[in-house]
């Protein structure tokens, strides 16, 4: 080994003893937090857990997506049009009616249910493309991750990728992943800046800190290998998360449409201004 890859391993390794500090939950007094860093035997649960933050719960972007759909005005028009045919179904029941009642049944439903469909497809299509990708298929080469000590997986560079760990006070054996971010330089120009990626927490154990926890490390990680800035991504559908980022320091700096009716926000944050 390398006088060079050695002292990367030291330094990781430091890094890594300070991440396994925990936090007790608010949720459950009996279990805690630690943040470690990524290992083959997450690879399946991470991917789970990004589809699930993705489709799963109110705080979900395929909810917020279905939401916004039934607030369009094709869903209105489509909702008036079914009214007047159950009106007309109703009122009379000469055959001239009921002939126009199932017309205005079947225009207030069937072309919108056939696009709310294709719409929800397309959803599911970008999901697990996401989950699929070549980042999230295989970890340890995307972000950068290598053996260390022990036959762990530690970061040599600037990429990193950590997951959140709960486990229980009473049993320390028993442990779920509830939470992962990664740290990319590849999506960006130059090697000073990086990208924040699938960021995404359990929805069972969110209002813990979690995210924050992980951000925080992910910041430490950046600013102890030279990074100037740190950008992500996220939806419009993220309301909380949009202010969350906003509070800890991160500024829009780009907004587009990247599915349908959800608004792509891109923030940056300086790591010098950084509070975390």
């Amino acid at each position: 080994m390398s006088p060079t890859v050695a002292a990367q391993e030291k330094v990781a390794h430091a890094a890594f003893q300070k991440l396994t500090i925990s936090i007790q939950t608010t949720s459950n007094p009996l279990r805690a937090i630690r943040i470690r860093y990524y290992q083959d035997s997450d690879a399946q649960v991470v991917r789970t857990l990004f589809k699930t933050a993705l489709c799963d719960g109110p705080d979900s972007a395929r909810y917020h997506l279905c939401r916004s759909e039934l607030k369009t005005l094709r869903a209105i028009g489509s909702l008036a049009l079914f009214i007047l045919g159950i009106g007309l179904y109703i009122s009379s029941s000469a055959l001239q009616t009921q002939l126009a009642a199932y017309l205005f049944i079947v225009m207030g439903t069937v072309p919108f249910s056939i696009y709310f469909a294709r719409t929800y497809a397309a959803f599911m299509a970008f999901v697990n493309g996401s989950i699929n990708g070549p980042d999230m298929v295989d970890v340890p080469k995307s972000y950068g991750m290598i053996r260390g000590p022990n036959s762990d997986l530690i970061p040599y560079g600037k990429n990193a990728f950590w997951v959140a760990e709960a486990y229980s006070l009473e049993d320390p054996s028993s442990v779920e992943v509830v939470g992962c971010v990664g740290l990319d330089i590849s999506t960006s120009a130059g090697d000073d800046n990086a990208e924040l990626r699938r960021l995404a927490v359990s929805e069972n154990y969110r209002g813990n800190g979690i995210a924050r926890s992980l951000i925080i490390a992910l910041m430490t990680h950046a600013r102890e290998n030279g990074l100037k800035s740190v950008y992500l991504r996220t939806s419009s559908s993220n309301i909380g998360a949009l202010r969350a980022y906003k509070k800890m320091g991160w500024v829009v700096e780009q907004e587009f449409v990247e599915f349908k009716n959800m608004f792509t926000h891109v923030l940056n944050l300086e790591v010098a201004n950084s509070v975390l």
